[in-house]
């Protein structure tokens, strides 16, 4: 190889050195840019489900402790009337009952809004007590399977339970299932939670694709903000299983 040949073979292997560079870069650039967008996703989507938990507590909160006690006053006002007309007595004991599945109603909105078992008692027993609520009003049979888990943070308890709502509410409205099954337990540094039915199942590679339904959504976004990941196990008539891991935030 002459001096000139070298000169050539040397400009190339300097060219491709500096394109090989630029790409990397580029790549460095592109990869780190990916992870900022998914780290600011992940920031919106934690301060959007913040902002509506903590609007629905400020809800909850109201209704307690503003709405109750007017209709608890307004209760007692009633039981404190006494009439010698028999058909007003009726009338009162009517409005009196009326009154007591109101202020019955009100706790019970209020509770879904936010359960208080949740951030005091943790979320197995308030996931039990919204179970034994469920199972005298919906056709599903709901079993819950856990061990036991180490005390969660609040915002951590929340989503979780917000996640295991979501399954529960597709679950009735799209599987056709007549059984749901929830478990819970401690994985290592994780909480598992696992569900299955045998409702008709559905195509998800399909799902996630095209259409991606808002509960899909909302389970998958709250699993991301916990740091988790999900797998779904269904296809047509074989009923639909979740599996999902989330690491431990106490």
């Amino acid at each position: 190889m002459d001096a000139h040949q070298t000169q050539i073979f040397t400009a190339i292997i300097i060219a491709a050195s500096l394109i090989g560079g630029i790409l990397l870069l580029l790549v460095i650039l592109l990869v780190r840019q990916q992870r900022r967008n998914a780290a600011l996703y992940l920031s919106k989507i934690d301060a959007e489900m913040r902002t509506l938990e903590n609007e629905r507590q400020r809800v909850a909160v109201d209704l307690h402790d503003e709405l109750g006690p007017i209709l608890a006053a307004i209760k007692f006002k009633l039981s404190s009337i006494n009439t010698p007309d028999s058909d007003d007595a009726i009338e009162l004991e009517e409005s009196h009952e009326l009154l007591n599945d109101v202020i019955n109603r009100l706790r019970g909105i209020a509770n879904d809004l936010m359960p208080v078992a949740l951030l005091k008692k943790g979320i197995l027993v308030a996931l039990t007590g919204f179970l034994d609520k469920m199972r005298s009003t919906v056709p599903v049979t709901i079993d819950l399977e856990h061990t036991e888990l180490p005390i969660l943070s609040p915002d951590y308890t929340i989503t979780l339970f917000r996640i295991i709502q979501e399954i529960i509410h597709n679950t009735l409205k799209h599987s056709q299932a007549t059984k749901l099954t929830i478990r819970l337990s401690a994985k290592e540094n994780s909480v598992l939670l696992e569900t299955s039915d045998n409702g008709i199942g559905f195509n998800y590679n399909i799902a996630s694709q095209e259409n991606m339904g808002l509960g899909l959504r909302n389970i998958l976004s709250r699993t991301e903000v916990l740091r988790g990941h999900m797998h779904i196990e269904s296809t047509p008539g074989t009923g639909t299983k979740y599996t999902i891991s989330v690491p431990f935030q106490s």
